[in-house]
């Protein structure tokens, strides 16, 4: 059966890619026999058809604004930061405006470094990129074949972010980037002949759901926004090759866990018992709360945070998990191991508790948790939880969301050395 890898495309966020490569090889399942790319997905195919690791991480690792454009680049580019540089800033756009695009010398002079025909063809691994016409916005399906005479220049042109970057013209016709038509070119590398496809994208959401869960395909991609399309900054570059080298890792069973990343664990038998709990709250507060338009409210919130149109019984418990590693502000490069987690949150939540026991947290301690639950009504039912306070579940029918995350830090959390009970 051959194998294809797709390399979708992103700027900078590229290194993600970088980083999948690495735990790839690792796993040793480095045997593809297609590689596809868009944009800087199609350099970066480039580079591994030729088998050039090496070369693709020193690229990631030396990335610099110089190596793209030539000009000045604002680090920050929201309203207020290019107003305080506005002086460097209106140079660059000067010469933007009269050559309908920035200067990208520096980045077709990388193209140059890093594409080596006579090893790109020596390789017995196929190639595509795809690109797209100025005029008429029509797809070019670029082979392997095609790259001999003008290789450097459909890599250009597969990465021609206009209006921000040229058109690129080869022969009398110009190019952009083969984004606008396909930024993940999967079905390109099963025209190839790819029967099991890896796909690593860059963005939160698959490009192609329709193959999400497909048999034969698989898609890597991160589960939260890794950085602008050129940020240079060397921390979050840093952090992208770490994400794209866990997610590889957790897609194929070496590691476990949703947004943060953990070794490889058993559920605690405390959780199986708040899942019961909780198929038990949703339909009570469904009962009680005919204003509810469906009766999973709690399910399809997490599904919303997990970005997922259905859950699994281990999606409820990293899901849940997430929540609370997001309001603890953990770190969601590092790998952890669940039990010294477990004992941190629990720690950190008993603390909170004794807090709001002695009123020493004011509102402006909280925060809403990325727009979709409120911290401080989720510690409320967590104080209550843990003081036997709360009367019925399904007087919390309006903030099912924060009732059942509370249950979930009590029963699995802050109590997972209780012996699994039967609930009447």
């Amino acid at each position: 059966m051959k194998k294809g890898l797709v390399l979708s495309g992103g700027g900078t966020k590229g290194i993600y890619q970088c980083g999948a490569v690495s735990a790839l090889r690792e796993l040793g399942r480095w045997d593809f026999d297609v590689i596809t790319g868009t944009s800087v997905g199609a350099l970066n195919a480039a580079m591994l058809v030729q088998g050039d690791f090496d070369a693709m991480n020193e690229m990631y690792e030396n990335l610099k604004a110089s190596q793209i454009i030539r000009g000045y680049l604002p680090g920050d580019l929201s309203l207020r930061g290019i107003v305080k540089q506005w002086g460097r800033v209106k140079e660059t756009l000067n010469k933007y405006l009269k050559e309908e695009g920035l200067d990208i010398s520096p980045f077709l002079q990388m193209v140059r470094k890093y594409y080596d025909r006579d090893r790109f063809f020596a390789s017995p691994i196929d190639f595509g990129c795809i690109t797209v016409t100025a005029a008429g916005q029509k797809p070019v399906y670029v082979t392997k074949e095609m790259m001999w005479d003008h290789g450097e220049e459909w890599l250009a042109a597969s990465a021609s972010a206009y209006p921000a970057f040229p058109v690129k013209r080869i022969g009398s016709v110009e190019y952009v980037d083969g984004g606008y038509f396909d930024n993940s070119p999967i079905d390109f590398a099963m025209r190839l002949g790819a029967e099991e496809i890896l796909a690593i994208e860059m963005h939160l959401d698959p490009i192609h759901p329709l193959y999400v869960g497909k048999r034969y395909v698989t898609i890597i991609h991160p589960r939260e926004e890794l950085f602008r399309l050129l940020d240079f900054d060397k921390e979050k570059l840093r952090k992208g090759r770490t994400l794209g080298y866990n997610d590889t890792m957790k897609a194929f069973g070496v590691f476990s866990g949703e947004k943060y990343t953990f070794r490889p664990f058993e559920l605690p038998p405390a959780f199986d018992r708040f899942y019961r709990k909780l198929m038990m709250l949703e339909e009570k507060i469904w009962i009680a709360s005919r204003m509810l338009e469906k009766e999973t409210a709690v399910t399809d919130l997490l599904k919303k945070c997990l970005r997922r149109d259905q859950l699994s019984y281990e999606d409820y418990f990293f899901g849940f998990l997430d929540v609370l590693m997001s309001i603890a502000e953990y770190d969601t490069a590092k790998v952890y191991d669940y039990d010294k987690v477990s004992k941190t949150l629990s720690e950190r939540f008993q603390a909170l508790d004794h807090a709001i026991s002695s009123n020493l947290l004011r509102t402006s301690d909280f925060r809403s948790h990325d727009g979709v639950i409120s911290e401080k009504t989720f510690l409320d039912f967590l104080h209550a939880d843990l003081h036997g306070e709360l009367q019925s579940d399904v007087l919390f029918a309006a903030d099912p969301f924060e009732k059942a995350l509370a249950d979930f830090t009590v029963c699995v959390i802050m109590h997972r050395e209780l012996k699994e009970e039967e609930e009447v």
